[in-house]
């Protein structure tokens, strides 16, 4: 369906975005947010719990849709994209709600991202009517908070087991003893690599992150997996966390190979190219091949700006005067300028 199509973009997009635009918050319902509600459950139009998918509450439980101010008609909009809207409304058979326990009671659960969205419990709710799931949705932000259709119902509920299923297997992973958990959780990565995506991806690599110096293999692995490329700085990241300065020769490394790059490209560039590029002439390709190698950089050094490795001094020093010689280079985007990362590791040398 397009929708979980789009979805897995906004994942990325929330992922990248959490630590410095809180406009780009999209409020939009993901199954993924089933991985940190504590209860997960399946009631009808009366609240009556069916299912329990997640959490201790039984069928049958009696819960308070006025409570938690939800209602099971809802107005769908039939042309999410199209303006002007149109609408249908429609009865729900049965809700899904993403649930915590609080003192005072259960609560929808307000999506977290690094920090708290004002309105985020309105996408902790879908309802499914007619073998179709509906769920709130923000095609554009600023824009409307809409009720849309997800697909049909027997595909978005399998999704959210699949991803239930995989928190399952990683908290067996992470129960494995230290000696050989690194490569039970390698082993999970590979088995449910599909679902692996925002919360998800964060809590794996902090499970692999405390495995320290036996998880180095895997983390070379996932560096330099074209599949992770724009994941690069997150995995850098946990590296770094993982064996500290004993990583520094991989990312001195890589900035080394990426000064080459850019010394290259550099002079093709104009102000702006992270968004701009396909106006200045390039293609797809190559807008995707200047973004990744931007990403590898921002991460390699970023893990370098988490301890003191001296044998980079060189390297970062030659960075940072090809980004002031050269303004242009500076993407500006979301991790922060380069320029910047390369000053905070050489005041921590100097």
């Amino acid at each position: 369906m397009k929708f979980f199509r789009w979805l897995s973009f906004i994942t990325l997009l929330l992922l990248l975005s959490v630590s410095r635009v809180h406009a780009a918050l999209m409020l939009t319902f993901n199954p993924d947010f089933v991985w940190d509600a504590s209860h997960v459950v399946i009631v009808n139009p009366q609240g009556r719990v069916l299912e329990s998918l997640k959490g201790d509450l039984k069928p049958n439980v009696q819960l308070s849709l006025s409570d938690l101010k939800v209602s099971n008609e809802i107005s769908v909009d039939l042309q999410p994209y199209g303006v002007p809207t149109q609408t249908e409304k429609i009865s729900s058979e049965k809700l899904l709600l993403l649930l915590d326990r609080k003192k005072s009671g259960f609560k929808l659960h307000g999506v977290q991202l690094g920090f708290f969205v004002e309105g985020s419990e309105t996408i902790s709710v879908a309802w499914f009517a007619h073998g179709n799931a509906y769920a709130t949705a923000q095609i554009n932000n600023p824009g409307p908070v809409r009720v849309v259709v997800f697909g049909d119902e027997k595909t978005f509920r399998q999704r959210l087991v699949n991803i239930l299923n995989t928190q399952k297997a990683l908290q067996i992973a992470t129960k494995t003893p230290l000696k050989k958990r690194a490569q039970e959780i390698s082993s999970f990565m590979k088995t449910h690599a599909h679902w692996l995506h925002g919360t998800a991806f964060r809590e794996t690599l902090g499970a692999l992150s405390l495995c320290g110096q036996s998880a180095t293999p895997i983390y070379l692995a996932l560096l330099n997996d074209w599949k992770m490329r724009w994941m690069y700085r997150f995995v850098a990241l946990s590296f770094a966390d993982a064996v500290g300065e004993k990583s520094g020769a991989t990312f001195t490394a890589v900035v080394e190979k990426e000064l080459v790059y850019w010394r290259r490209t550099s002079p093709h560039l104009c102000i702006g190219w992270w968004n701009n590029a396909p106006k200045q002439g390039f293609s797809q390709r190559e807008i995707e091949a200047l973004r990744v190698h931007y990403e590898r950089l921002d991460g390699a050094l970023n893990a370098l700006k988490r301890f003191r490795y001296p044998p980079c001094k060189s390297v970062v020093t030659q960075t940072r005067a090809l980004w002031r010689a050269l303004p242009q280079l500076e993407a500006r985007k979301f991790s922060g300028p380069i320029g910047e990362s390369c000053d905070t590791i050489l005041k921590r040398l100097n």
